[in-house]
């Protein structure tokens, strides 16, 4: 795959696709970093409503085996087996939940850190494009423009002159061969 050149020739187009370069990626960096802290919310919100859940469903199940052992269907050994097990699902899910959201504040810390440091830098590519592309069409392109506009009014100016021309040797031929026949005529009469 052939990457084109950048047109580089002078500084001011390079000052100019390097702001423009760094101001897309910061661009795509924040929209990235914003769509993964995004996505982390929403993974918490599900993690907190799963744990809500988990506790209903724990406390279902504690509310099933109490009622077993008041018909007598389980031991009270059993019951207390029952419950330590109860006991321990919710609170490993919500130290795993717990570790998720430090692990997302922490996160979030940092991309707030990382949006300051690349909105800095968006900033700075901005003004980098901008300055790069007022230079370069105020100190090079407008004269380019000038004298691809004065060169191009030469070269119609020789075109017209080139189809005037043409018009006239016309007009010459067919003078002649309008002549011609007539002076033929004229000799042949006398």
């Amino acid at each position: 795959m052939n990457i084109p050149n950048l047109p580089t020739d002078n500084l001011y187009k390079f000052m100019a696709l390097f702001g423009l370069v760094i101001f897309l990626f910061c661009i795509y960096q924040l929209n990235t970093e914003f769509f993964k802290i995004t996505q982390q919310e929403n993974d918490l919100e599900y993690l907190d409503r799963n744990f809500i859940w988990e506790n209903q469903v724990s406390m279902r199940k504690l509310l099933k085996y109490n009622i077993q052992m008041d018909e007598g269907e389980i031991s009270e050994s059993e019951f207390n087996e029952y419950l330590k097990v109860l006991a321990n699902e919710p609170i490993a899910y919500k130290n795993a939940v717990d570790k998720a959201r430090n692990k997302f504040e922490f996160e979030n810390d940092s991309y707030k850190i990382r949006a300051v440091f690349l909105s800095i830098f968006l900033i700075f590519g901005f003004i980098v494009m901008l300055i790069g592309f007022r230079l370069w069409y105020t100190k090079i392109q407008k004269y380019l423009d000038v004298e691809t506009k004065w060169k191009g009014d030469i070269y119609m100016t020789l075109t017209n002159d080139a189809q005037q021309k043409a018009e006239i040797v016309k007009e010459i031929i067919d003078k002649n061969i309008v002549e011609k026949p007539q002076g033929q005529g004229k000799e042949s009469d006398s």
